[in-house]
This record gives C-alpha cells, structure tokens and sequence, in this order.
C-alpha cells in the first residue's frame, strides 16, 4: 500500500493538467499513488491522461460534472494511502513537498495536517510575483474562525483518519470548501506547516477563486455553519460580514454589500476599514468600481475575500 495518496481533480483542463500531473509523480518522496478524478470533461482529458504511462496513476471519472468537493471525496474513496494530499489541476508542486512535509508527520504523530507555502505565477508568462509564508501553527481553532490561514487545498497533506472523522469536503459548499475543512479538522487536531513554498498556484482567469458568485455562496454558506461558534464573538463575526459585503460590492451588488458592512460596523464599530468600503458603496455601484479601480489606494481588501 503506498503511504499517500494524491487526489487531483479536474473538469476541462487538458491544456493544463499534464504538469500538475508530472510535478506529483517527479516528487522525490516516492511512496505514492496518484489518483485522477475527472468530474465529466468533454475536452480532451481523457486521452491525455491515458498517455501517461505510470503505475501509481489511476484515473476515475464521473459522467456528470458534480464538483470539486464530490470530485475530491470520489478520490479519497477510491484510496488506500494513510495520508491524503490533493494538488488543483492548474497548480504544480516543487519536487520534494511530500517528502518534507511527511518529516514534519514523523516528528509530530499527533497533528493532523501539514501545510506549506506557496508562490503565486502569472499565467500569461509564468512568472512568480507574490509568496504566501505560513506563520500559524499548533491549536488554529479560533484563528481558522477568524480567516483561512492555511490557504489553498494544493499545499495541504492530512491523515486519512483525521480527513474521515472531520467528514471530508462539503458538497453543499461552491466557494470555501477548503477553509471550511480546516476549521472542522482545526477542532479536533493541532496543524503545522513547512515554511518554504512548496506549490506554484497559477492565477488565471478560469480560476474558481475568480468566481465572485461561487466565493459569495462559499462564505455565506460558511458563516451559516460556523455562526453557532462566533455568534459570541462579534470581532470574528464581523469579519465575516465584511468579507461578504465587499464580495457584493465587487460583484456589483451594492445593495445587498452595504447590508452586510453595515451589519460589521455594528458589530465592531471601531474597526475603520468597514467604513473605507461602507460609505463608497452609499453612492452606488459605479463609484465603488472607480475606487476599486484605483488598485485599492482607498479600499483595502480583506485578506481572506
């Protein structure tokens, strides 16, 4: 039995998935198997993944496109390692992440999830142009409540046990499916990270990050789930209130963004960025559009929109 399994899901990315498929199998930890969900590509995926002649690929597919959490879930049944890392079909892997986050596992039996950094690379010229640096680590409950600290599902490698007892990824969830399981496995598990950049995520338009209407649902859909546990804690809730506004407001949805800034400033009326967005979005969609494109000289964005 290989000791992790690497679950990449996919939907119409023949054109990219190749090297995420190739930074997995030239990982110099080797004690993998590699497991292709395609959630019902009607491109060219099939074939390209079949071209690829190695043992600890498999590849599953669904007939009907039922999203990266049910894509992520099919794979983690179908595997039999005894710990799980899930890699986007648009990112890459530097060569020895497994092999440095497995000895982080070795020397911390008790945790659940190790996570790395990462570099953001334009996609248009493959260059890197900003770094993410993990800085939390041990009990991250009550910060995991507050932002999502971790970042992308493409750094992460959890015990199979750990992944099973949490549940697994939300189906019901279109945005925030990967903030949403860290905060159930944060409940049960200490996390600890690698410090370097260990992933290369590819920022493209296709991205499902660049989807304001999934992100919107994402994190409300989130905040429904975990209100019960901020409700007492207006500072992390209101957070989540202003994330949401801002979301409408770029979208384009001033009315429905002004409700939920208007909500945080109740809740936290001392924090001054709320109202960096609030009163924009009082004159309308257009004016909160110029400003927003002032490369947010006057807005400043939330960290985890």
């Amino acid at each position: 039995m290989p000791e992790v399994s690497v679950i990449i899901p996919t939907f119409n990315r023949a054109h990219m998935i190749e090297k995420a498929i190739f930074s997995v199998l030239r990982q110099t930890y080797k004690d993998l198997e590699l497991i292709i969900v395609d959630d019902g590509s009607v491109d060219d995926t099939p074939r390209m993944v079949a071209k690829i002649n190695d043992d600890r690929l498999t590849y599953f597919r669904h007939e009907k496109q039922k999203g990266a959490a049910e894509a992520r879930n099919t794979g983690v049944t179908a595997s039999s390692g005894r710990f799980l890392a899930f890699l986007d079909d648009d990112d890459e892997w530097l060569p020895d992440k497994l092999d440095l986050q497995m000895e982080v596992f070795g020397s911390n039996p008790e945790i659940g999830m190790v996570y790395t950094g990462y570099y953001y690379v334009n996609a248009e010229n493959n260059e890197i142009f900003r770094e993410f640096h993990p800085k939390m680590k041990g009990r991250l409950d009550d910060r995991l409540l507050m932002e999502n600290c971790v970042g992308t599902t493409s750094t992460a490698v959890i015990r199979k046990d750990c992944f099973e007892k949490v549940g697994g990824f939300d189906v019901c969830l279109r945005g925030s499916q990967d903030w949403d399981l860290w905060i159930r496995i944060a409940e049960e598990y200490p996390i600890e990270y690698v410090a370097r950049p260990l992933v290369k995520f590819l920022n493209h338009d296709l991205r499902i990050t660049h989807n304001l209407g999934s992100k919107i649902q994402g994190k409300e859909r989130l905040l429904e789930k975990i209100h019960p546990l901020i409700k007492d804690k207006p500072k992390i809730l209101s957070n989540h209130y202003f994330v949401i506004g801002f979301l409408y407001c770029a979208n384009g949805d001033v009315e429905n963004g002004r409700e939920k800034l208007l909500k945080a400033i109740k809740l936290n009326p001392l924090e001054i960025r709320y109202y960096k967005h609030y009163i924009p979005a009082l004159f309308g969609s257009s004016f909160y559009k110029y400003l927003s494109s002032k490369r947010n000289k006057f807005l400043i964005t939330p960290k985890n929109s």
